[in-house]
């Protein structure tokens, strides 16, 4: 008989799943797994460690079924994380040390407050950055005068003295001393095993009419790489360890409307991490609290629909670089717009 899930998101059944073992001897120095890496080799048989991916096809999350406590990810979240650092400080892709990404991050984020003040009838003063680090992203905007208070539990002090810093997880928060206007919940909620009560959570905090900026990477594409060619090779599936939920834009639209918000902006866009050109997908939806609930759909739908023209030339161009790198032969892939 099926193993039968609950989707997280939509709570449809979902039946079926692809296992993936984890092999603790394919942790290379990239900032995938290395934040794990000590803590990984402390397990008993981590050799046999593995975790399902299960897809629903009516919502399109992806979802893990993850080997790791709640204990043990506070553990991760609180020492594993920053205690690792120091190993990836260097490397290319860890964007915390990279002056063009954080600088291009809270120009973002003051253009977007900006575009909302200047389009829409409410209005933003007050902005909470959950599970900001130490605000980097609000920079921009508390030298402009707005409010700007960032949750974050890990002990790095605020990056600017305008910014105020609670050290805090969203569930620590109390809704009736916090309010906002905005919050900013970027590259959090893909951790998350309970995206509804994390979105209720958010909803709470919120003013009324106030607005939620979520930002999540799309990894449906490094999965799909992963199947074609990582489990053939018995390599492990390239992502961060503690990514539970893998979001496509259906996904994540449809956890938002079921919480009473209504989606102003959903885009995936390829976003560029180094002054190099380095770029990775990412899936941006701007939404406002409106308490017009639309409850998540039973009916089937179309898989993977948000593999749009951006997400193809993404991945064509990925393509062309794996081609290269495991058959050490020149292919060329041409775009065409």
């Amino acid at each position: 008989m099926a193993n039968t899930l609950k989707c997280p998101v939509c709570n449809s059944n979902v039946y079926h799943s692809l296992k993936n073992e984890v092999h603790p001897d394919d942790f290379s120095d990239d900032v995938y797994n290395i934040q794990l890496e000590g803590y990984l080799k402390t397990q008993k048989n981590c050799s046999k460690i593995s975790f399902n991916i299960a897809i629903c096809p009516y919502c399109q999350l992806l979802f893990k079924e993850t080997f790791f406590s709640d204990n043990e990810l506070e553990e991760i979240y609180q020492h594993e994380y920053l205690s690792q650092e120091a190993k990836m400080v260097n490397l290319e892709g860890f964007v915390y040390s990279n002056a063009f990404f954080l600088g291009n991050c809270s120009k973002d984020a003051f253009d977007l407050v900006t575009k909302i003040n200047c389009t829409r009838s409410s209005q933003i003063k007050r902005i909470f950055d959950i599970g900001g680090r130490n605000g980097f992203r609000l920079m921009e905007l508390a030298r402009n005068n707005f409010e700007c208070i960032v949750f974050d539990p890990i002990p790095l002090e605020p990056c600017d003295n305008t910014i105020k810093k609670e050290y805090l997880f969203l569930d620590d928060i109390d809704a009736k001393k916090n309010s906002a206007d905005l919050i900013i919940f970027c590259n959090i909620l893909e951790h998350c095993k309970n995206p509804v009560d994390v979105i209720s959570k958010c909803s709470n905090l919120l003013n009324d009419y106030g607005y939620i900026f979520i930002q999540v990477p799309f990894e449906i594409p490094l999965i799909l790489e992963w199947l074609l060619i990582g489990k053939i090779r018995k390599k492990n599936l390239r992502n961060d360890l503690t990514h539970v939920l893998f979001f496509t834009l259906e996904s994540l639209t449809t956890l938002l409307e079921s919480k009473g918000f209504t989606c102003i902006d959903a885009n995936i866009e390829s976003l560029q991490i180094t002054e190099s050109g380095s770029q990775v997908l990412v899936i941006n939806v701007l939404a406002q609290k409106t308490n017009m609930v639309k409850k998540p759909t039973q009916k089937m739908l179309k898989l993977f629909n948000t593999l749009n023209t951006t997400v193809i030339k993404f991945e064509l161009n990925r393509l062309r670089f794996l081609l290269n790198k495991y058959f050490k032969r020149t292919f060329i892939v041409a775009l065409h717009t």
